[in-house]
């Protein structure tokens, strides 16, 4: 009995090793190198298959994806909230920071 509950215990933590890391970030944790219109939100970063993450930004209630491994797994695309270059029109800010930070998350 203490065997087969033991078992279940080590079964139900499997999810929670599998869970994302989180960390609130923002505007000030990055500077001139932020890359978002907002000033901050929750970033996310869940293991995947292999060496892969799933990299996501709750901001206000929405989650955003900041990697193509989020975007395939249906999360939308973070373009509303990524701010563009001022001095190249058309183009964004370098978004590599913000994917660093979340990547750290997954150690």
């Amino acid at each position: 009995m203490i065997r087969r509950l033991s078992a279940a215990i080590a079964l139900s933590l499997i999810p929670l090793i599998a869970s994302a890391s989180e960390r609130v970030v923002s505007k000030s944790d990055l500077g001139d190198r932020w890359p978002l219109t907002v000033d901050s939100g929750t970033l996310r970063c869940r293991p995947f298959r292999g060496n892969l993450q799933i990299l996501t930004i709750e901001v206000d209630g929405k989650v955003w994806a900041v990697n193509g491994t989020a975007i395939g797994q249906g999360f939308p695309e973070i373009n509303p909230i990524w701010k563009g270059n001022p001095e190249i029109p058309g183009a964004k800010i370098n978004i590599g920071p913000l994917i660093d930070l979340a990547k750290s998350l997954c150690g």
